[in-house]
């Protein structure tokens, strides 16, 4: 920097280093990706990491706080987006901690839900076998008689 040089801000760094090292057709990817992403197979964190990382391509599409919010659940697995959005939460900083907890509740009721089959699956075998057990203990073989 000379000596009438003006400083940079970090926003016009960025700004000026991020035109000058990313491809537009790099971002312009990166942006239509930010743009379709939703949750998919991915979990929340997983879901909010690419969400960060994507973002940075697309500023306007999240100007605003509420609107950053609102297109992150809009990309969420349905059960998850029908039990967050009934809180209206205002921020997406709030909107990821409470899928946090979304995903967690509903992990561990599939687990207990599993947990419940198996048992219902072995007292059903347990009592198959013993029902066996019982029929083929009782039954006397009838030499044929012609």
């Amino acid at each position: 920097m000379g000596p009438n040089d003006v400083p940079f801000t970090w926003e016009e760094f960025r700004k000026v280093f991020y035109e000058k090292y990313f491809l537009q057709s790099i971002r312009l990817q990166k942006f239509r990706e930010f743009d379709r992403l939703i949750q998919g197979h991915m979990t929340v964190a997983q879901y909010a990491a690419k969400f960060e990382e994507l973002s940075r391509y697309a500023p306007a599409l999240i100007a605003k706080k509420n609107i950053r919010a609102r297109k992150f659940e809009n990309g969420l697995r349905d059960r998850i987006q029908q039990l967050v959005t009934v809180f209206e939460l205002p921020t997406y900083k709030e909107v990821v901690n409470k899928c946090l907890i979304i995903e967690k509740g509903l992990n561990d009721a599939q687990v207990a839900r599993e947990k419940s089959m198996k048992k219902r699956g072995q007292a059903i075998d347990s009592q198959g076998q013993s029902i066996r057990a019982f029929k083929t203990k009782d039954l006397k073989i009838k030499p044929d008689c012609h």
